[in-house]
């Protein structure tokens, strides 16, 4: 009895592409930590913004760097987490520590 179809797959038609973006991602929290000493500490997410999360979701998926540019404009600069130079947080072993963490706990 074969329970498996050998063609279903959930593995991107393009893994250059994947690296592509997940590249980009990298980069964008680089940035982000980069440059924190000239933002504010924090700041609250504009109506426009929250009304967003109030949307119906999408009946059709989205591209990988589509989602990556929601989070970018719609996300990123509003993180309740402290990013403060020499905070914990904002330090680049722990923007490491989660991904890390995640590939770990995967395989235990």
């Amino acid at each position: 009895m074969k329970l498996i179809d050998d063609d279903a797959t959930l593995d991107p038609e393009d893994w250059s592409e994947v690296r592509r973006t997940f590249h980009a991602a990298v980069d964008s929290c680089l940035d982000q930590m980069i440059c924190v000493r000239q933002r504010p500490v924090w700041q609250p997410a504009p109506p426009a913004v929250k009304a967003r999360f109030c949307e119906r979701l999408p009946a059709e998926g989205e591209s990988l760097g589509d989602l990556l540019e929601f989070f970018e404009e719609n996300m990123q600069p509003y993180a309740t987490a402290t990013r403060t130079p020499g905070s914990s947080d904002g330090s680049t072993g722990a923007a490491a520590r989660p991904e890390c963490s995640a590939r770990c706990s995967r395989r235990l």
